[in-house]
């Protein structure tokens, strides 16, 4: 997945968004290769393991979400421009 998103630097891709961050490995590694991502999880432990990862490698990149991906994913589509956006 990482070296396809590192093809896809070349499409100007600067926005990620996960669903399910599970622990947050790859959103970590991600948040390297993005501006901005944004991490969608339902249970709150994974929430803040996550979050703990991220801010641990000194990422300040994110966003995450603690909810249900299709709700949270309806909520983002009416306020984020998602033309350089991966999913």
């Amino acid at each position: 997945m990482i070296d396809q998103i590192k093809k896809g630097m070349l499409l100007q891709i600067n926005r990620i968004v996960e669903c399910g961050t599970f622990e947050g490995r790859s959103t970590t590694e991600l948040s390297f290769l993005v501006d901005e991502i944004i991490g969608i999880e339902i249970k709150e432990e994974y929430v803040r393991k996550t979050i703990d990862r991220l801010t641990d490698n000194s990422r300040s990149n994110f966003e995450i979400i603690n909810g249900s991906s299709p709700q949270v994913l309806s909520e983002l589509t009416t306020t984020l421009d998602f033309s350089n956006t991966i999913f």
